[in-house]
């Protein structure tokens, strides 16, 4: 028989008379959403042996099997994935009567965790975070691809993002518009020949690639392809600074926009760009937050980040790159 711990981190504390309690759940379901102890036991900071008496636990509390141990990882059995619906439910469900509170206060909130894009936590984000100092004593701040994603917010891994997602709007999220940005051809300052079409460009420069995951990777290919361009993948890079930089350098050609180009430090003094021959191209970055989940925070939010966006990206925009400025665009809507 297990031993139960009166440790208050303990997975395996009761906080029932019935022996099932919502911190064993709550290990139930990350295990089964991880498909692994020691996944769990990372994500969740404690042990892997204090997860498995967890698990145990539950199954003793409960009276069946839940995970199949002769197979490697162990796997749901048909009870554990009935199990796993509902259990799964409960603690969504906590998850939200806990959040509905803390948002609903009008008191400062005890923490905020908010993923935001690179482009934009690197240029307007410090002005922003100040502006909205005072609405959380505890703040963490997450960005790269997968924590700007809407999953992110369904997967409740972040509380609000800052994303230029290109992936259809879930039902559940609702969005606050606070940029439209184009996309702009990042020519090397030695390369003097006027750019009239992709084709000839890409004969004279390689294409530099950046970002594997990136939200604005598939805009690119989808234009690359239009204009019946593939180019090699001779140079691809994770970040847009790594790629500017070569670009900078005359290795090659790429396509950014206004944010990326304000993010990579130096890079007027090396870099030209001009508009994309062809159909314009641009981008979107948004606020989003789960519906109904506060929905006041996320107003704040969106309103402090086109203040940072009006006081330092715009400014940046018309003094190094001028024949971009009426293309910024920081909306005065609300919401969309």
């Amino acid at each position: 028989m297990p031993q139960v711990s009166t440790d208050p981190k303990s997975p395996v504390r009761p906080l029932t008379t019935s022996g099932v309690t919502l911190r064993l759940l709550e290990v139930f379901v990350t295990v089964a959403e991880t498909g692994s102890m020691s996944l769990a036991a990372e994500k969740l900071d404690f042990t892997q042996p204090a997860i498995s008496l967890a698990i145990t636990t539950l199954e003793q509390a409960l009276g069946v099997k839940l995970f199949d141990r002769s197979v490697r990882p162990p796997a749901l059995t048909l009870t554990g994935n009935s199990v796993y619906d509902r259990a799964r439910e409960i603690v969504v469900k906590t998850q939200e009567l806990g959040e509905a509170a803390r948002y609903g206060t009008k008191d400062q909130l005890s923490f905020l965790r908010i993923g935001i894009l690179n482009s934009f936590a690197a240029t307007a984000g410090p002005f922003m975070i100040n502006l909205l100092r005072d609405i959380t004593s505890d703040w963490t701040i997450v960005s790269g691809f997968r924590a700007t994603q809407f999953q992110a917010l369904i997967d409740r891994q972040v509380d609000f993002i800052i994303t230029a997602d290109e992936n259809p709007v879930p039902s559940n999220v609702d969005i606050y518009p606070i940029l439209t940005e184009p996309f702009m051809l990042a020519l090397p300052r030695s390369y003097h020949a006027k750019v009239v079409n992709t084709a000839t460009l890409a004969s004279d420069l390689d294409f530099i690639r950046y970002g594997r995951e990136a939200h604005m990777s598939q805009r690119i290919d989808d234009y690359l392809q239009a204009a019946s361009m593939q180019p090699l993948r001779r140079y691809q890079f994770d970040t847009t600074d790594a790629a500017m930089r070569m670009v900078g350098s005359g290795l090659g050609w790429t396509i950014t926009t206004p944010l990326v180009f304000l993010k990579s430090s130096n890079a007027a003094e090396t870099i030209r760009v001009q508009a994309l021959p062809g159909a314009p191209m641009s981008r979107k970055l948004v606020v989003a937050a789960r519906r109904a989940d506060g929905s006041e925070i996320a107003g704040k939010i969106a309103a402090a980040a086109k203040a940072a966006l009006r006081e330092v990206v715009l400014p940046g925009v018309a003094t190094l790159m001028p024949e971009f400025a009426k293309k910024v665009i920081v909306p005065k809507k609300a919401r969309g």
